[in-house]
């Protein structure tokens, strides 16, 4: 049996990354946000087995779109498509604009993250 391990420092290598890799590095989201408001499960059983996930930062859109550093770079490569998928469902809901706004605004230190 092999052993996995992980570097401590990955997270802070990952605020690193460039932002355009940022929705390459997103392989199975089941939610949009942390308070698992809007879920991208494409079926009810698919949704119900998200729940034994919530626990895990990595299936949540929210915490890699909290580190990007530089949106106006990431929009350039992935906005029409965060626009089409996202942001123009989002913008429907006064609760969709004030997350939009907020993970765009993010300044929480690492320790807070």
């Amino acid at each position: 049996m092999s052993r996995i391990t992980w570097s401590f420092n990955a997270p802070r290598r990952s605020e690193a990354n460039k932002p355009m890799h940022v929705a390459l590095d997103v392989y199975t989201i089941l939610y949009l946000d942390f308070d698992q408001n809007w879920t991208l499960a494409s079926t009810t059983k698919r949704q119900i087995r998200c729940k034994q996930y919530t626990n895990n930062a990595a299936v949540y859109l929210e915490a890699p779109l909290r580190n990007i550093h530089d949106w106006s770079i990431w929009k350039r490569c992935w906005g029409t498509s965060f626009d089409i998928g996202f942001a123009q469902y989002l913008q429907t809901t006064q609760q969709g604009r004030t997350w939009l706004t907020s993970v765009q605004s993010n300044t929480n230190s690492i320790d807070d993250e």
